[in-house]
């Protein structure tokens, strides 16, 4: 079973402000990364590859993934696996390696509303191109909602829309 995981950009975190309360109840790889209040690209992108690490570790197959600035998304699963055993596998990596610093790297660099429907009606479209039925007023929820349905059309349209607007 291959699942795809996907964040588009939105603000999360209640702005960026972070508290050494919030800070303290992190995992250890995320506060070190939070601590300064800020996440860079690099650190962002090391935070993804952790997860990757961590769902191979746990014997999960990672078949592609993307960290772009806008978004990040990752293709997971094992062949003729368990979908709840590989969720919670997901789920529990994430929590460990990305969680806290998805929220504020994705604050940082929350998208305009102009580039938010852009990317959006690129989807749209490239989805539709791929032979999938997709309203042109689709929102995000029904968009994702169609990588469950062609995971390989869903990832090759975020790639090519994420590579055409900045």
């Amino acid at each position: 079973m291959l699942v795809l995981a996907a964040c588009v950009g939105s603000s999360t975190a209640e702005g960026t402000e972070l508290t050494d309360a919030q800070l303290a109840t992190m995992p250890a790889s995320q506060q070190k990364i939070l601590e300064d209040r800020r996440v860079t690209d690099a650190e962002f992108e090391g935070a993804v590859l952790a997860l990757v690490s961590c769902l191979e570790d746990s014997g999960i197959q990672v078949v592609e993934f993307d960290t772009r600035p806008s978004g990040w998304s990752i293709a997971y699963g094992t062949p003729g696996g368990d979908t709840e055993v590989d969720t919670a596998v997901y789920e529990r990596c994430y929590d460990e390696s990305l969680s806290y610093v998805e929220q504020y790297y994705l604050a940082e660099r929350e998208p305009t509303e102009q580039e938010k429907a852009k990317e959006r009606a690129g989807m749209v479209d490239c989805l539709r191109e791929a032979g999938l039925d997709i309203r042109d007023d689709a929102e995000w929820f029904e968009i994702q909602d169609l990588a469950t349905v062609d995971s390989q059309s869903y990832v090759r349209c975020l790639e090519r829309v994420r590579r055409s607007v900045p």
